[in-house]
């Protein structure tokens, strides 16, 4: 199936493939989340018996016979570390991008658990029209208002191509709160991994120097002129990193 050393590259929450059209490299594979896309993907449904071990399990499997860089976004990029930490063997580098590792404190955690199942209840009842218009106000996407119309309408049109049920069950276990919190098993991570993050996203600038200073082999990367999606508000200077981090 892989002839030659292949990037992997994984979405974000209503995220699809088509993320990374501009800064992905030549050899490259594409992964949606579990739950997404579910449509033209039937393979990538969450079941209910399903865990967050059992998910990464399965993308794990699409992987090739060998060590690879794992590029992630966001919900992605903490999946991949998750996949890091669990299957070091499958690793060779990673590049996360807007990753928060979790959250430790149980009734922090609690409370963020407490707000996902709000989102889960908002979605089926609402609809994943309503909650996509609900999800791109947020004040974290506000750096996003000054972009190009076009490339508002495709995010839109990413977003508005899942199953509402799948992305519950999405949420429900890949959420901040649901996914283990991953911060005690950063110094476990031996691979060289690289924490990105958009200059105007200053929350994750905090998270991703942090991050990079409790993992051994890290560093931080902060883009310019950019919110929590560096990868559609500056790709340019992403591709730039993605060639110049590149180590086949």
């Amino acid at each position: 199936m892989y002839k030659t050393p292949v990037d992997i590259f994984i979405s974000g929450f209503l995220g699809t493939t088509d993320l990374w059209s501009d800064v992905k490299t030549e050899h490259s594979v594409c992964f949606e989340l579990p739950g997404h896309n579910t449509c033209d993907n039937y393979h990538n449904k969450i079941e209910d018996h399903d865990t967050i071990d059992l998910l990464a399990e399965k993308i794990v499997k699409k992987f090739p016979p060998y060590p690879v860089r794992v590029t992630g976004y966001s919900m992605g990029a903490r999946v991949a570390l998750f996949i890091a930490v669990n299957y070091s063997h499958k690793i060779k580098e990673l590049i996360l991008i807007s990753v928060n590792p979790g959250i430790v404190d149980s009734e922090k955690r609690a409370e963020r658990i407490k707000h996902e199942r709000g989102l889960e209840t908002f979605l089926k009842k609402n609809g994943l029209d309503n909650f996509v218009s609900m999800w791109q106000k947020l004040a974290i996407f506000d750096t996003q208002k000054k972009l190009n119309p076009d490339i508002l309408l495709k995010q839109r049109s990413m977003r508005l191509s899942h199953d509402p049920f799948q992305l519950a069950k999405a949420i429900r276990i890949m959420g901040l709160g649901a996914m283990p919190g991953l911060w005690p098993h950063l110094k476990t991570v031996k691979c060289p991994v690289t924490f990105i993050a958009g200059e105007k996203d200053t929350a994750y600038v905090k998270t991703a120097a942090k991050a990079a200073a409790k993992t051994e082999h890290a560093n931080c990367c902060i883009i310019k002129k950019s919110g929590h999606n560096p990868i559609i508000e500056n790709h340019e200077q992403i591709k730039k990193i993605l060639t110049q981090q590149h180590l086949y």
